[in-house]
């Protein structure tokens, strides 16, 4: 599973390095991706080689953050298709970047949306890492499918 983040007060970050160690631990090789730090075409590489694709990132001016909107248009122009992507959301208020996240990749064929989106409201609470743990496990179920 590629995990690709993109955080702004290290909420998020800690979101996407919770799932990749429940990932780790049921066994699944993970590849994280701090888009702050990582060139988009290191993530996009990366993307090509894993069957699950799960990005994380906060609301951010009522859009995506930036680095991440950046990332999946990169990913929609190369013709990304044929995986399963999941999505953690962050927002203190109105969080929607999983849904504009996914209408940014939404054109390209045979993508299989995760119905389960992470939503977590400023930073990381148990009830969230209860919902990671469910989504590491659903994951896990797939990719060993």
């Amino acid at each position: 599973v590629m995990i690709a983040y993109a955080s702004v007060y290290g909420n998020t970050a800690t979101a996407a390095e919770i799932l990749a160690a429940k990932l780790n631990e049921l066994g699944v090789r993970t590849e994280t991706f701090d888009l702050s730090v990582t060139e988009n075409s290191y993530v996009i590489s990366s993307a090509f080689r894993f069957s699950h694709l799960v990005f994380a990132a906060p609301t951010y001016n009522a859009g995506v953050f930036v680095r991440m909107d950046e990332l999946l248009r990169d990913l929609a122009a190369h013709n990304i298709q044929k995986r399963t992507i999941a999505f953690i959301e962050n927002g203190s208020w109105a969080p929607i970047s999983a849904k504009l996240m996914k209408e940014i990749l939404a054109n390209n064929k045979n993508l299989e949306f995760v119905e389960n989106v992470i939503t977590i409201k400023a930073s990381v609470k148990e009830e969230n890492v209860a919902k990671i743990c469910e989504l590491a496990n659903e994951l896990a179920n797939s990719v060993n499918a």
